[in-house]
């Protein structure tokens, strides 16, 4: 997890407070090899986690680490705007650092090696010519297909990571992010071609949603905190 997340947490661990949310859902979009999801199930007391994530090789990964967790469910889809199968970009790093290696040293404790996972949290359903990699093939499906899992239940936050993909998530999950309480997505990824700029995600919420709080290292990309209306 980002240290410059912290603020967002912060937020978010003070409205769960001041709201009583017993058992918050949260929809992770993008789970990565779930150190985000780890930090969720530790903070929010009696969370309900369903976490999505497409890259095998991250998703072999929060099997090891949650396949046990009743309170976690896990699945292997691409989140975008049509369900089916489509090509996957599965990204590894161009230039190894010790910093890159360091970052992923932690899952050497479930009996992975953090080399094989270098890169892999660039990974998209869109192309990015700063990359290399792979093209694979993965199942996509719509947030709005899971009714059976959020039909009648009310999300606390839903947590978009996707690589410049947000836009097809958005397309595909109307029903269940307009009424998802806080919705944290990141904005401007521009090695992604059509990424949205950080005024064209506020658009797409300005129905349902204001913003409460911004991150950026950049003048163009960061993340957004956003709040039902």
């Amino acid at each position: 997890m980002k240290n410059d997340n912290q603020y967002i947490h912060q937020w978010l661990l003070a409205e769960k407070a001041i709201n009583d949310v017993y058992k918050p859902l949260i929809v992770e979009i993008g789970a990565h090899i779930g150190d985000d999801t780890k930090f969720f199930i530790e903070n929010y007391a009696n969370s309900e986690i369903i976490a999505f994530e497409p890259d095998p090789r991250n998703f072999e990964v929060l099997t090891k680490r949650f396949g046990f967790n009743k309170s976690i469910a896990l699945y292997n889809y691409a989140l975008s705007d049509k369900t089916g199968i489509t090509s996957f970009f599965k990204s590894i790093e161009q230039e190894v650092t010790q910093k890159s290696i360091n970052k992923n040293l932690h899952i050497k404790d479930f009996g992975f090696d953090p080399n094989n996972l270098l890169g892999s949290a660039s990974s998209s359903l869109i192309f990015p010519s700063h990359l290399k990699g792979e093209s694979i093939k993965v199942n996509t499906r719509k947030l709005d297909d899971f009714d059976h899992e959020l039909e009648d239940k009310e999300i606390f936050l839903t947590w978009i990571d996707v690589q410049g993909a947000e836009k097809m998530v958005i397309d595909g999950g109307r029903k269940y992010l307009n009424r998802s309480k806080f919705i944290w997505i990141e904005y401007g990824e521009i090695e992604y071609p059509n990424a949205l700029t950080r005024e064209e995600t506020v658009d797409c919420f300005k129905a349902t949603h204001k913003v409460i709080g911004i991150i950026s290292n950049h003048a163009n990309k960061g993340n957004l905190l956003l709040k039902l209306i």
